[in-house]
């Protein structure tokens, strides 16, 4: 059996057994995929935020705040070891 389907490596570094294979890591892809869909669809509902208008990282440091303050909407609460707050002026 190949280590490989379309790109996708199939077996660990060491060469040894599969570590899935090529249908689930496609399950696993088409259900991450989903997940981004509805993230990216809350951060423009709560933000205002257009994709085509920011940058991935903006997105993620958003998500990230939204970890610690759901309230929050526009991302500007600052743990004391963030260093970025998206939309902060």
């Amino acid at each position: 059996m190949s280590d490989t389907v379309e790109g996708v490596r199939l077996t660990d570094e060491s060469g040894g057994e599969p570590k899935k294979t090529y249908e689930k890591h496609r399950e696993r892809h088409a259900k991450l995929h989903g997940m981004l869909d509805e993230l990216v669809a809350d951060w423009i509902t709560e933000t205002g935020c257009l994709p085509s208008k920011s940058s991935v990282m903006e997105l993620m440091q958003w998500s990230y705040m939204q970890t610690f303050d759901p309230s929050d909407k526009q991302g500007r609460f600052l743990p004391m070891d963030a260093t970025f707050a998206p939309g902060k002026d």
